[in-house]
């Protein structure tokens, strides 16, 4: 029997509406994301957060959907 594994991260989320493209550029800019070298990188994060963006922030908007409202992960730091 072959066993399978699943592994979650919580890669965070865009703090507004406004920076839901920033957030996607710098996740798809990651080495550790997309392993291609830094320009083909950067072009290929900046064409996904464009091609993205819009459509990921009017999921955000949805009623009982939310960005990060006001740094809930950074108040749960700030006490370790």
């Amino acid at each position: 029997m072959t066993k399978t594994a699943v592994i979650l991260f919580n890669l965070g989320g865009p703090d507004s509406l406004e920076a839901v493209e920033p957030f996607l550029f710098n996740l798809f800019n990651d080495p550790a994301i997309i392993g291609a070298p830094g320009l083909i990188r950067r072009l290929l994060a900046r064409f996904i957060a464009r091609k993205r963006g819009p459509v990921a922030r009017d999921i955000y908007a949805q009623p009982g959907r939310q960005v990060a409202a006001g740094g809930g992960d950074r108040q749960a730091g700030a006490g370790a």
